[in-house]
């Protein structure tokens, strides 16, 4: 995505300074490269619950994200739903809207789970969709 980030460290006479550079320098693609693949994800996702759940009258809210995760508020008829269109998200967010062409060599994975969180109140009929990359996609 055009990121760049300038590592000095790595030219350092100092061994432990030239260590920490190099770890900086490897993580620092990957870090980035999950950011925007999150901000993308939260963009796509909160579109979706705008444009196509609402009307519909689905009611759908992302509440958090964090590092690769975000959880959404849903009406509890529409979780199973919402988990599994979330995933769809997801899995196909590096996949151009128009062409259907992957950008990318790598597939991304993706989990969902409903999590029913607020059964000790009885009033609230809602439950929480939590969805992240998957760590290993074997």
């Amino acid at each position: 995505f055009g990121r760049v980030r300038r590592v000095p460290e790595v030219k350092s006479v100092h061994n432990h300074i030239a260590a920490a550079g190099s770890r900086q320098a490897g993580n620092t693609p990957i870090q980035g490269m999950c950011a925007d693949l999150i901000r993308i994800i939260i963009a796509e996702v909160y579109e979706w619950f705008v444009d196509e759940l609402r009307p519909n009258d689905v009611e759908a809210y992302p509440l958090l994200i964090i590092h690769d995760e975000v959880i959404s508020e849903v009406d509890e008829d529409h979780c199973e739903g919402v988990a599994w269109g979330v995933r769809e998200i997801f899995e196909r967010c590096l996949t151009d809207r128009e062409s259907g062409e992957v950008c990318c060599e790598v597939p991304i994975k993706a989990e969902s789970k409903v999590m029913e969180r607020w059964k000790k109140y009885p009033l609230i009929r809602s439950c929480n969709v939590f969805a992240r990359l998957q760590k290993d996609s074997k």
